[in-house]
């Protein structure tokens, strides 16, 4: 992710996608570009991207359950934190891998979409769909929640333009710069 995400950075669009292992969206790689920049000036590579992929699937476990739940206090929401915090820092080490960051962050957005089509709000659930796809291209998988909550057929249509559109202005860039050989 780190030299797809550099060449986003240094705006290299053509070479972004060209290496067929790069499987991520492009939202990812220039978080994770960034966050590069950021560990090498800190000098720090060896620890900031476990801290950092910690802090992401706690906040994002964290998130979901306040997103399913009613109001929690803040006691129990601060220690749902801490626990999701060991509990990420307890996988990567113990699996020695933490896949890919979009494996929590795909999910939480789905949440969240969900919610949005529970009160209706297709085009918010939209944005947030498209949002996702930006993330990572199997967060399309997504888009069967919009057929399953909207009954009402423009506002599936509603949902679907503007999920299609966030993601086009997410893409569409590294389609026009050249072939993209991601899988």
């Amino acid at each position: 992710f780190v030299t797809a995400g550099g060449s986003l950075l240094h705006g290299d669009i053509s070479g972004v996608f060209s290496d067929p292992i790069v499987q991520a969206g492009p939202l990812t790689l220039g978080l994770f570009g960034g966050l590069d920049v950021l560990v090498r000036a800190a000098g720090l590579q060896a620890v900031l991207p476990f801290l950092a992929m910690s802090l992401v699937a706690s906040f994002c476990m964290t998130a979901a359950v306040r997103w399913c739940t009613r109001k929690a206090s803040d006691t129990w929401a601060g220690a749902g934190l801490v626990a999701a915090l060991v509990l990420g820092v307890a996988w990567g080490a113990f699996t020695g891998t933490w896949a890919h960051p979009t494996h929590a962050v795909v999910p939480l957005l789905w949440t969240i979409a969900v919610v949005q089509l529970q009160g209706h709000r297709a085009a918010a659930a939209g944005a947030v769909l498209g949002l996702a796809i930006a993330f990572d291209t199997w967060a399309v998988v997504g888009l069967c929640a919009i057929v399953l909550l909207l009954p009402d057929i423009r506002a599936a249509g509603r949902a679907l333009a503007v999920a299609a559109g966030v993601s086009l202005v997410a893409w569409l860039p590294f389609f026009l710069a050249g072939p993209v050989r991601s899988g």
